[in-house]
C-alpha cells in the first residue's frame, strides 16, 4: 500500500493490472484511455491523480476541462448487505 505514495502520476500509459498493482485499494483518475468498448474495459491509460477517496484523487487530477477521462476505484468492489 505504500507504494502509491511513493509513485507521482504519470503521463506514461499504464496497463490496468500495473495500476492496479501501483495504486491498489486506491480511486484514480485515468487520461490518454485506451478503452475496450466490447468489455466495458480499461486496457491501459495515465494516471492523472489517485487518493484513498474520491475526493483526493480528483484534487491531485487537477483541471480536467476538456480532457477525456476515467474514474475506476482499484481495490476489490464490494455489494452493499441486502
Amino acid at each position: 500500500m505504500e507504494l502509491a505514495r511513493e509513485l507521482t502520476p504519470s503521463p506514461e500509459r499504464m496497463t490496468w493490472a500495473e495500476i492496479k498493482k501501483a495504486f491498489p485499494d486506491q480511486w484514480v483518475v485515468l487520461g490518454n484511455l485506451d478503452w475496450d468498448d466490447e468489455a466495458s474495459d480499461v486496457r491501459s491509460a495515465a494516471v492523472l491523480g489517485f487518493g484513498r477517496t474520491r475526493r483526493e484523487s480528483f484534487a491531485q487530477a487537477g483541471e480536467l476541462n476538456g480532457k477525456v477521462w476515467a474514474h475506476c476505484w482499484t481495490g476489490k468492489v464490494r455489494s452493499p448487505r441486502p
